[in-house]
């Protein structure tokens, strides 16, 4: 019997920017007529395009800009079933693709990052000033949060 094991690293993706991903295999090879699928019950949240290459398990993820519009979610697990033609030890795998935002783009996750959008006002400041950790011009006047703090003006009002 044939007993393949996929396995997915966790991913970090760059808002505005399409990364992919694919799996590892760290058992017997594939199967002929493996066919791979995300789970039908996953929503992608908002921001994040999400596809799966049926043949190989490469997921592409696509993620918003960062902005107003912008990906909120800063880690999003990818249920992938893998089904086995007739044969196989197993008839299928349920394997996790875990994928982490990176909304400023410096290769650090947002779920560490303490400051997601760089704009060099902390996302615990910007909590507690009503402006948006995700976006770092959060009145969208051109001038980025930590600007407007250093001269004295309001990030909350172009």
């Amino acid at each position: 019997t044939v007993d393949p094991k996929p396995v997915y690293a966790d991913t970090v993706v760059p808002a505005g920017k399409t990364t992919t991903v694919t799996p590892t295999n760290e058992g017997d090879a594939y199967p002929s007529g493996t066919v791979f699928a995300i789970d039908p019950s996953f929503q992608a949240p908002g921001g994040y395009t999400i596809t799966i290459d049926p043949a190989t398990g490469t997921l592409s993820v696509t993620v918003a800009p960062a902005g107003k519009d912008g990906a909120d979610a800063e880690s999003v697990t990818v249920p992938v079933v893998v089904t086995y033609p007739d044969g196989s030890n197993a008839t299928n795998d349920s394997v996790n693709a875990v994928i982490k935002l990176d909304t400023d783009g410096d290769g650090q996750p947002d779920v560490t990052d303490p400051d997601d959008d760089n704009d060099g006002v902390s996302d615990e400041d910007e909590a507690k000033n009503g402006t948006d950790p995700k976006n770092p011009d959060t009145d969208g006047d051109g001038l980025n949060d930590g600007d407007e703090k250093t001269h004295g003006t309001d990030p909350k009002n172009p």
